[in-house]
Formats: C-alpha cells, structure tokens, sequence
C-alpha cells in the first residue's frame, strides 16, 4: 500500500506557492529500518543528500541519519518507530519541509511528498580553540523553535557547513560530533543567515581557571534579604559601575536562592548607586497596580501577584522584595526622586490593555465617542475577555480579521483624542501593546513568537524609561535567556545594541538542589537535581568553595568565552539530562552570581 502526504507546514516556513517539489519514496523494508529514494522534481537521483529521521515520540530522542548514494537512495536504520519526523537538506542547497511519517500496521510501502517553501540560506563555521578537533562525520544540526522536525549538515574538513532550509522565526544550532559540543540560536526568518558557534570538547576546567575564580571571585555572604549588613554587595557595585541598566537573570524559575539574592542586589543599587526602576518580566499593565501599591495605594500582595498571572512570581521571596519597596517609598514619601517604580515589560495577555485604551477613549471623547467604543468592545470581547483570549485569533479567517480590524479601528478613535499628558501617553503605549501581542498571536511559529516577545520587551523598558527623567537606572528581572547580551533577537542583545556598556548583564548558575517547575503532569511541583558533572561550567565555580560567589567575567580567561555545558530549565522540568546544554558564560554575560546549593521557591498560598 502506498501512502502519499502532500505537506504545507504552517508552523515552519511561510505558506507561500512551492516553487519546486522534491518527492522522498521511502520503503519501510523491516520495522527498524527506514528506506527509500530521492530524486529531484525532474525524477532524476539526488545524490549526497542529508536525510535525518528523529523519533516523535517524548520519550524517544535518537538522532539517525544517511547520506543518498549515487542513486539517491539511503537507509536509516535503528529501532522501531511508530512515527518519524523526516527532513532532508540536498548538496546544492534546497531544503525540504519535515513531516511525521507513521507506520500503520501492516503497511510497509510508504512514499512521501515535500514542498519546499520559502527558504533561507544557512552558512556557518565550528570555530575550535587549539585542543579541539572535529571526529570524522560530524553534522551542523538545526531545528526550528517549537518543530518537531530536525536538519541535519555534514561539517567539511576547514568547520563550514551550508545549506537552505524553509523559513522558520529562529533555529537552534548544535552539534553532532561525538563528545564534542556548540550551540547557538540564529533568525530563520530572513533571505541568508549566519549560523556560526564555537565547539568544546567538554572536561573538568582547568586548574588555572578554577584558581582564577577563586582569586576573582567575591564570595557573598548569604542570600537572605533580611540581613542588614550589605557590605558582602559591595563588589557588585564595581560590577555594575556606571550603567543604566542590570539585567538579573536565573538558571530556573523557581528557585528561592535566586530570587533573594536579586531581591538583595536590587536593594543595595537602590540604596547605593540611586536605581530608581524595578522592570520584572511580567504583563506590563497589569504590573500597574503593584507599582501603585509600592506607593502607598492599596492591595493585598498575595492578590496583587495573582493578578500577573504567572506562578513564577507568586512566591514568598517576590512578596518580600515588593514589601521592601513600598516600606523605602513610604520612608522616601517626601522626596520624589527617592522613589522606585515597578514596571513589567511583557504583553502575553492583552485584555487589560485592550479595556484601558477603550476606557481612555470613553473618558477622553464625547457620546458619539462612547458610543463608538462601545461597539469596539463588541467587536473586541473575544479579546477582552480572559477567558478566551488566549484562543481569540484560534477561530475563522474572519473572526481574526475582525479583531484585527477593531484594533486599528480603536488606533484610530485614539488619535482622534490627542492630549499631551500621561493619560494619553500610558494609553498609546497600552495599544502599542495591543498590536505586540497581535503580532505575536499572529506569527507563523514558536520561534518567531519569541523573538517578537524578546524584541518587544526591550523596547517596552526603553520606553518606561524615556518617560522618567535623563539618566533614570533600571533592574531587570528575567530568566537567563533574556538578560542574554550575546545572542540575535534577545532582550539582553537589544539593550545592549541600544545602550553599550550601558547596560551590563548578570547570569546566574548553580551546582546542585531543588526548585519548582511544571512537570509532565503539566502541575508546579518540587525537583531535585544533584551535583553538577565535573565538566559542566559548575565545576569551575564549584572549586573556590564558596557557598554564593560573584563574578565578574570581563577578562575572564578564554575558558568562558567558548562553549561550556550548563545546567538550566526555563519554566518546565523534563528531566536532569534535559537541563544540560552549551552555553558561553563570558558571552552571554558580563559576570555571574554562583550559588552552590538552591532550595524550591516558596509559593503563596
């Protein structure tokens, strides 16, 4: 029996016309083996193309590959499969889509057809320190943020791989190439792409570089807010130095260690080096309340943070770092430029900035005016509803539209109530994120989505911060990911692109303990994990013996400036080995904070 599945990959390339299809036959010759041919859209043989089959299955995460031969025929083979996604990328560059190929009982003949999409052109090299060679065979792979499908690239002799590949908002970069290892993530969305990383044959640091942090390191002496004697801070402030902006970041979302340790840097930059803004990754209207209520407004903080939605946050440490803020405003209540702001910066809800823009417009305009909110409302309820926004654009081409069109609809019913004070200034920049979360909404896969959400969250603390007086310093509270100044398309690079050495960067890393995280069950629950292997960058902290340590990785030795493998986990835990990844620590960021033994966040009850 054959099967033929034509494909149009939404979530991987943009749906434009396929200018070429390249048909994959592919015969299931024994339940562990998956084989066929490749030829091109004239019939003829493709020879040396990649062919990669990854398992869909979670719990499945081989990686098997062949190259065609002169036939352009391949076998891949390895245990049974129920279901494969399947990608081939071509010598002369053309890429095709990937697809699950299922294995239904009783057929063994199943064929294949690809469309290409539109493309990108992926060029890059494995740069390697003095001690590092690639083995033989070895392949660039690359998968698109949020796909199921993988690419694979052989790397030549001098470290370039190239090929074209279907458009997708970022690919994640690695290696295969026996113990040796690189990552990166690069913008699929674009003509041609650079796709470069460093490579690093992972092992124990050296012995010169664990003395190093050991010389370097300024050991803190504990993570509790609550002591008063903050001059174990003091080298944070050389850290820092003259900088606008201090991105905070976190190896996990759900440890208490973290949390206090930033509740404790954010104290002293406000106490000592006069940091008059709190940004947290979090909805930026409805952060609002919060900083009314750290100016004396009134609210409860356990509901306060349940009114921001994320579970990360609604904790016991973020409560005490907002009861410290109100207690400092309320003692600063006589000088205005004492007082701290508390800002969010994100837009992945929208209903409450959608419901404050109509009801400016209500305040601001006349009946007509009123009146013609009201039926945007109408219009609109979808998307001001919380309970279905989240699925508002999921339905018909024409209920997307009209929600789309009752956004520049309402832009317009703004602008036609122009004023010059901050009423009118707060609405805009609410619309501004309005068409943020469209545009997220609306974006044609998990990678763009991203890279949207990072760009934006950038430019909404540039604005928070154009609004407040020249020279106004900020705390950032992200996860590591986004304090990144290294990578493309990250808050962190964003702000350092606008601001320089304005804007300084600090990772966090630890060895072993607990935290919170959803699990598989799709619940926060408590995990543990144990220490650090002696080759993930742990190691090299791990080594000065210090419980907490602060480094300042500018002029670190090279050791940090290549890959490493680190351990990590954004809000979801699927397990220790899933944790670990490549990572340049000197890259990414401008110092770390080292914590050798975390415990679990402790949730509001």
């Amino acid at each position: 029996m054959r099967i033929a599945v034509a494909v149009a990959v939404c979530g991987l390339c943009t749906c434009a016309p396929p200018r070429e299809t390249t048909t994959l036959s592919a015969l299931l010759v024994d339940p562990a083996a998956l084989a066929g041919r490749v030829v091109d859209a004239d019939g003829a043989p493709v020879a040396g193309a990649m062919v990669a089959a990854v398992p869909t299955a979670d719990d499945d995460d081989r990686e098997l590959h062949a190259v065609t031969d002169r036939d352009g025929r391949f076998a891949v083979t390895g245990a049974p499969a129920d279901a494969w996604a399947v990608s081939v990328v071509a010598p002369a560059g053309s890429a095709l889509l990937g697809t699950h190929v299922e294995r239904a009982v009783g057929d063994r003949d199943l064929a294949v057809v690809l469309s290409r999409g539109l493309g990108v052109d992926v060029r890059g090299r494995v740069s390697m320190d003095a001690l590092t060679t690639l083995p033989a065979g070895s392949f660039a792979r690359l998968r698109a943020v949020g796909g199921d499908a993988e690419w694979l690239m052989p790397v030549a002799s001098d470290g370039t791989f190239a090929g074209r590949l279907p458009r997708a908002g970022r690919y994640v970069v690695s290696l295969l190439a026996g113990d040796v290892v690189g990552y990166t993530y690069v913008p699929g969305d674009r003509d041609a792409t650079d796709a470069s990383l460093d490579a690093v044959r992972p092992a124990p640091p050296p012995a010169d570089v664990v003395a190093w942090v050991s010389a370097h390191g300024a050991a803190i002496a504990t993570a509790d807010p609550a002591r008063d004697d903050d001059r174990d801070l003091a080298p944070i402030a050389g850290i820092v130095g003259g900088a606008r902006v201090v991105g905070l970041g976190e190896a996990t979302h759900g440890s208490r260690e973290f949390f206090q340790l930033k509740h404790r840097v954010l104290r002293y930059l406000v106490e000592h080096a006069g940091f008059r803004v709190f940004a947290l990754e979090a909805n930026e209207p409805e952060c609002r309340a919060i900083d009314a209520y750290i100016h004396g407004g009134p609210g409860s903080v356990h509901a306060l943070l349940d009114d921001i939605y994320f579970w990360t946050w609604d904790t016991e440490e973020v409560a005490a770092m907002i009861r410290w803020l109100r207690a400092w405003n309320l003692a600063h209540a006589d000088r205005a430029a004492d007082q701290v702001s508390f800002v969010g910066i994100d837009m992945q809800t929208v209903h409450v900035a959608l419901q404050d823009v109509l009801d400016y417009v209500r305040d601001a305009g006349d009946d007509a005016a009123v009146a013609r909110a009201g039926e945007l409302a109408r219009v609109l309820r979808p998307a001001l509803d919380p309970e279905q926004e989240a699925q508002a654009l999921a339905g018909s081409a024409a209920a997307t539209a009209a929600i789309v069109d009752g956004v520049a609809a309402l832009a317009r019913e703004l602008d036609a109530h122009v004023r010059s004070d901050d009423a009118y200034a707060v609405a805009r920049h609410d619309l501004v994120v309005v068409q943020q979360w469209l545009d997220g909404q609306r974006a044609f896969d998990a990678g763009k989505r991203i890279a949207l959400r990072d760009v934006d969250m950038a430019a909404n603390l540039e604005w928070e911060l154009a609004r407040r007086p020249a020279g106004t310093r900020a705390v950032v509270w992200a996860h590591n990911e986004h304090v990144d100044r290294y990578h493309r398309e990250v808050m962190g690079h964003e702000l350092a692109t606008t601001l320089g050495r304005d804007y300084v960067s600090i990772g966090f890393v630890f060895d072993r303990g607990s935290f919170q995280a959803v699990g598989d069950s799709g619940d926060v629950a408590e995990y543990a994990v144990g220490p650090a292997p002696d080759h993930d960058v742990a190691a090299a902290f791990r080594g000065a013996r210090a419980p907490i340590l602060a480094v300042d990785l500018r002029g670190a030795p090279s050791y940090f400036r290549g890959a490493q493998l680190t351990r990590e986990i954004g809000c979801c835990f699927a397990g220790e080995s899933q944790m670990e990844g490549a990572a340049s620590l000197g890259r990414n960021y401008d110092a770390v904070i080292y914590v050798a033994s975390t415990t679990r966040a402790r949730p509001l009850e």
